[in-house]
């Protein structure tokens, strides 16, 4: 067994793994991963199935170390550099992380979701089937904050202590995202929805695990706002009042 000490535990910092599925008729939605693709690299890393609970790390960076021995780990995130001991490495890669080092995960300019996948098994009881953390819902196997502890059931890879990898992802930035009209599509004028296609937006400082706010473009709707709500899906494109789109 092995400890992993927490050091410094912004907000955003959660246990996550591939959500928690079948609940949604009780309000319960799946959670899961914000970068599902980096949540599987981690995993694949140690050969563990893709599913399988990492810590998920936000764009406040998190610092944690092992207490007695060592432990393997794996790191994913763009935008992120991981430091041991002041000592940087490059992502994504698997590495070890003895007792006494100190690692950190610091965000650079852009920098959003990181992972850290543990070798071993978590010492807590799934919840409804999953250890996916789900702060709306309050739902979690274990709270993650500065000073916590998780107790690893941890295993060692018969592979080189430090193994760097390629992530496949990166050459995908600067592509295009297809969009698709909705039944509030025709309320906005032609110019207003031609705005969003073509002008640069970003995302901007106010986001979370549910949403990103946009900036670069505010959407007046011709028809007002006052409209009955919608259940909507992943990836849907909301204006509230203000104009200023959420997806």
């Amino acid at each position: 067994m092995k400890n992993l000490r927490i050091h410094r535990a912004p907000l955003g910092v959660s246990l996550q793994d591939g959500g928690r599925k079948g609940y949604l008729r009780y309000g319960v939605s799946t959670a899961g991963p914000m970068d599902w693709a980096r949540h599987a690299m981690v995993n694949h890393m140690l050969a563990k199935n893709p599913q399988a609970p990492a810590i998920e790390v936000g764009p406040a960076g998190m610092a944690l170390s092992v207490e007695t021995g060592e432990i393997q780990l794996s790191f994913a995130g763009p935008g992120f550099t991981l430091q041991i001991d002041n000592e940087n490495i490059s992502g994504p890669v698997r590495f070890m992380l003895k007792a006494g080092q100190t690692l950190e995960l610091i965000p650079r300019a852009g920098a959003m979701w990181a992972y850290l996948g543990v070798q071993g098994d978590f010492d807590l009881p799934p919840l409804l089937g999953s250890y996916a953390e789900n702060s709306v819902s309050g739902l979690y196997v274990s709270k993650l904050s500065t000073g916590s502890c998780l107790a690893v059931f941890a295993k060692t890879l018969q592979m080189p202590a430090v193994q760097m990898y390629v992530d496949p992802y990166i050459a995908l930035e600067g592509q295009s995202i297809g969009m698709m009209p909705s039944s509030q599509f025709e309320s906005f004028l032609p110019e207003v929805r031609e705005s969003l296609v073509s002008k640069p937006v970003a995302i901007a400082p106010r986001f979370d695990r549910m949403a990103y706010q946009l900036s670069g473009v505010r959407l007046k709707c011709d028809k007002g706002h006052d409209i009955l709500s919608d259940g909507v899906t992943m990836g849907a494109v909301q204006i509230p009042g203000d104009g200023r789109p959420f997806i």
